[in-house]
């Protein structure tokens, strides 16, 4: 076994999971996938195989921006404040995810698995979630602005006080959503109200 420190916090991995590099290392998961690999000891812009197994994995404040995860499983991973600026989850499987605070600002979430999240304040400004599987996630406070929320499926999710602002919110599914309540609120623009309403399934007429 080997003990190595990347952003100041230990990883114990087998010794045939560590390879050096010129400028820096690379860790294997126990898939075969690519855990990171960079010259600065950081998660960032890690290039990581698809389906990499990641699940339940340890990565609370992670720099992971602009990482390419697709079809990555992190399915239960806490990423409580990682840094997932700009990444790449197409299709990942984030299932239950304890994402709260996390910064998720323009990550590419198409089609991801996000049933069951805990997205608690994240950061979602022009996320694209187009198609993404919203399915009671817990999105309370969290900031959605300009997000592409087109298709996305957020039945039973809670969006209190979340900010919609901005959000394209075409085809989205909100059956049985919460939304503000006593003391709480939602946030959407005037121009989103037909788009919202639809999400409903209310339809205005004149």
């Amino acid at each position: 076994m080997k003990e190595v420190t990347i952003d100041g916090r230990k990883h114990v991995v087998e010794d045939s999971a560590v390879t050096d590099v010129k400028r820096g290392v690379t860790i294997f998961d126990k898939s075969g996938g690519i855990l990171f690999e960079t010259d600065r000891k950081t998660m960032k812009d890690a290039a990581v195989k698809n389906k990499a197994d990641l699940h339940e994995a340890d990565l609370r404040k992670a720099n992971l921006r602009g990482a390419d995860l697709r079809k990555a499983n992190l399915r239960g991973a806490d990423l409580r404040k990682a840094n997932l600026r700009g990444a790449d989850l197409h299709e990942a499987n984030l299932r239950g995810a304890d994402l709260r605070k996390a910064n998720l600002r323009g990550a590419d979430l198409r089609k991801a698995n996000l049933r069951g999240a805990d997205l608690h304040e994240a950061d979602l400004r022009d996320a694209d979630l187009h198609e993404a599987d919203l399915r009671d996630a817990d999105l309370h406070e969290a900031d959605l602005r300009d997000a592409d929320l087109h298709e996305a499926d957020l039945r039973k999710a809670n969006l209190r006080d979340a900010d919609l602002r901005k959000a394209n919110l075409r085809g989205a599914e909100f059956m049985y959503a919460k939304f503000g309540g006593k003391g709480t609120f939602t946030k959407i623009k005037k121009n989103q109200l037909e788009d919202f309403l639809e999400a409903l399934g209310v339809v205005m007429e004149d």
